[in-house]
């Protein structure tokens, strides 16, 4: 068996070529690498693109065929989905004409094929400008190929993919096993070997492509926020008369995804559970390269990921536009710990006609395919509209993704059962846009133009500018330079989203979850993402930390009594401290008490309630509540609430003392109070950095340890210290 995907990808276009080194290629790709197009946005290139897509493009690929592949008696491409018609040639010779939207296609070319170099060529036609008069961002990035391109020499046949199907029962997990070849023939044996976590090894044989196995003993996978994501090993091996001929490799999850409508807390009540275990999902959009699919390094995704991980996310949502993600996202959902809501593709228009329906249906058959054997995957939403709908979808999916729930808005009368109406149970949250960190900022706005107003801010925003600088002057004094902003930006964004998601939490219950709206951002512009296009973290991650956090405090205030509750959402119930006092503005403590506490896991419960008129009255400019959970004695988090907006109160100079010092591969940076400092903001002039805490509070004047890492291990403790910038809200204005 001979097996290689096809790099160094050339995309030529209107006299000029672009390097493409890997899969997909696309018209908009060329014409954003080659200079054709003012900057990598959708919105600012409307008038740009209006008479390029006129011209035709081609996408060609150099590679070697070596005598050993022209010793197999077949030779196949397979190709990724292909998203406009074209034709497929191997030097001169053309060897398919792709009509049709099809996800893959196998591609017989060894006759084709020379000893030494050969050219394949993807040539697309020019859009028919007769159809309409201009042309949206859209519909040209949809030009091109969004799949791997590979090139297989076999004799007998070879594994196309492989599908699992999990019953669980009674602490047992019954696997089943299919494997799909790319032809059938006799004499085929498969042995698929499972390597737990713990390195137990199982073995099943495949009869006809299917087998099952019993695990007695399983290790389950589940979300990071709930417990371990433990993956099995899973090989193949494909025997053809004795010999092996083929072998394909994958990682396996053992869980079980269901919708619970139990009612411990009223009744109605929506839950998903993960092997059993209800629990909120605090979720995220996550918005690919849209303009460019795939685009994104797999050291991009890595970085996305942790910092969904480090934000208590559980659960991330992909749309229908972003269906062009490779596998490596997945991969990494499924090594985190992040449950993967997915849009399949819409079915609007694959009602029209007989043809159209059986293309939509090959097309989602193969994408599911494609993404099922992911224990991430663990929704399907579709936009069915009643009689409109195709009925045929719930099948497929039963079929391509039996261990995921699908769900619709809209469910026809004969529908089996287990299709849930679940996407009115999630609450969307949409934040407002923030500022990129001001290191990320000066790589893309010149510093004459780095001001809100300005032209590039102001056409690399997503929602107008006044927006969030109104909402930030509301609560927080007025900036005086442009880092000010940026820091005040992030408050009001950060804040935004504490609100939004304590308001829901506090109704937990009536939703499944909250998923925050457009929260990756691979884009340097401002925008609602939880991290910029340089993977500098904003203060959204930071609160959602918190606010995601499995055991989370949630504070309330009516006039001078603050209600204290708190939510668990592990499997076990939470039994700890809850410690609050009552500070002024240089951290002396006017008054402390404590409360034993026991919660129960699922729950969330208003654990204490206080009332503090006595010392507050007259004085609500300058003191404040502070809430910390204790573990035995660990803090576990803390939260603060000040009695007045935050531009009133009468901060104290707390005079920060500094000091750096290096410990392995990271470093420690201590900060040392001496009096309250809100939301302090750690950051370095020219050094991106990742901080364990930023944007937090300090409510006592004694030193506090804060590690670190930074991308160049090189810097000095010196140089560090010297770029190091320190901002909290009592700086705001001067």
């Amino acid at each position: 068996m001979y097996k290689k995907l096809l790099r160094d990808f050339k995309l030529e276009y209107a006299g000029s070529s672009y390097a493409c080194l890997r899969t997909p290629c696309t018209l908009y790709r060329a014409l954003a690498e080659g200079g054709r197009l003012e900057n990598m946005d959708y919105a600012l290139n409307l008038c740009a693109i209006d008479s390029l897509p006129e011209l035709p493009f081609q996408i060609s690929c150099r590679f070697l065929a070596t005598e050993e592949l022209l010793s197999y008696s077949k030779v196949v491409i397979r190709i990724g989905e292909v998203d406009a018609p074209c034709v497929l040639s191997v030097g001169d010779v053309n060897v398919l004409e792709i009509s049709d939207h099809a996800p893959v296609h196998y591609v017989e070319v060894r006759e084709a094929l020379v000893v030494g170099e050969n050219v394949l060529t993807f040539a697309f036609s020019p859009l028919p400008k007769a159809r309409k008069v201009s042309y949206t961002a859209e519909e040209i990035s949809d030009r091109g190929i969004f799949g791997d391109v590979e090139i297989i020499g076999y004799h007998t046949t070879f594994i196309e993919g492989v599908k699992f199907h999990q019953k669980h029962e009674n602490g047992k997990v019954c696997l089943h096993i299919s494997c799909k070849t790319h032809e059938i023939t006799d004499n085929i044996e498969t042995v698929a070997t499972i390597v737990s976590p713990s390195g137990r090894m199982y073995y099943c044989g495949l009869h006809q492509g299917e087998g099952e196995l019993l695990i007695s003993d399983p290790m389950l996978w589940f979300p990071h926020t709930q417990g371990k994501p433990n993956l099995y090993r899973v090989s193949l091996t494909m025997y053809v008369s004795g010999e092996p001929e083929d072998s394909y490799a994958v990682s396996l999850g053992l869980r079980e995804i269901a919708l619970s409508f139990g009612s411990p807390m009223g009744d109605g009540e929506f839950a998903l559970t993960v092997g059993g275990v209800r629990f909120f999902a605090c979720g995220a959009e996550y918005c690919s390269s849209s303009i460019l699919p795939n685009a994104e390094s797999e050291a991009r995704f890595e970085s996305l990921i942790r910092t969904y991980v480090r934000s208590n996310v559980n659960l991330l949502f992909v749309s229908e536009q972003n269906r062009h993600l490779p596998h490596a996202f997945y991969e990494l959902c499924d090594r985190y710990g992040l449950l993967v809501m997915q849009d399949i593709p819409s079915p609007k228009d694959a009602a029209n006609s007989e043809e159209a329906t059986k293309i939509y249906l090959e097309t989602l058959r193969v994408i599911l395919s494609g993404i099922s054997t992911h224990p991430s995957l663990a929704l399907l939403r579709s936009h069915l509209t009643g009689e409109d709908s195709i009925r045929e979808i719930p099948e497929i999916i039963a079929e391509e993704a039996p261990d995921a729930v699908y769900t619709n808005v809209f469910i026809p009368r004969g529908q089996p059962v287990h299709l849930m109406d679940t996407t009115t149970a999630f609450a969307t949250l949409s934040s407002p846009s923030s500022i990129p960190a001001l290191h990320s900022l000066a790589r893309f706005v010149p510093a004459e133009e780095q001001n809100p107003f300005s032209r590039v801010m102001e056409t690399r925003a997503t929602s107008p500018i006044p927006a969030f600088l109104t909402k930030a002057s509301e609560r927080y004094p007025y900036a005086m330079s442009m880092a000010q902003v940026v820091y005040l930006s992030q408050l009001s964004q950060s804040d935004a989203v504490r609100e939004g998601v304590e308001y829901l939490r506090l109704r937990r219950g009536r939703a499944m979850g909250v998923i925050l709206e457009a929260t990756s951002d691979p884009l340097g512009r401002i925008s609602p993402s939880i991290a910029d296009a340089y993977g500098k973290e904003k203060a959204v991650v930071h609160t959602l930390h918190e606010v995601y956090a499995p055991v989370a405090i949630l504070l309330r205030r009516d006039g001078y009594r603050v209600n204290f509750y708190v939510s668990n959402e592990t499997q076990a119930p939470f039994a700890g401290t809850l410690l609050y006092r009552l500070l002024d503005a240089r951290n002396r403590v006017l008054r402390e008490e404590r409360a034993e506490i026991v919660v129960t896991q699922d729950t969330l419960s208003l654990v204490a309630s206080s009332d503090f008129s006595t010392l507050a009255h007259r004085r609500e400019t300058e003191v404040f509540v502070e809430a910390t959970l204790l573990y035995g004695e660990s803090e576990l988090v803390s939260s603060t609430i000040l009695f007045t907006e935050p531009k009133r109160f009468l901060y104290q100079d707390p005079m920060m003392d500094k000091t750096i010092t290096e410990s392995g591969s990271e470093y420690i940076l201590t900060l040392t109070p001496h009096a309250f400092a809100h939301r302090v903001y750690l950051d370095f002039s020219d050094t991106d950095a990742t901080f364990s805490r930023n944007f937090f509070d300090l409510t006592k004047n004694v030193p506090v340890r804060i590690p670190f890492r930074v991308k160049d291990k090189k810097t000095s403790v010196d140089s560090l210290l010297h770029k190091l910038r320190v901002l909290c809200v009592y700086d705001i204005g001067k």
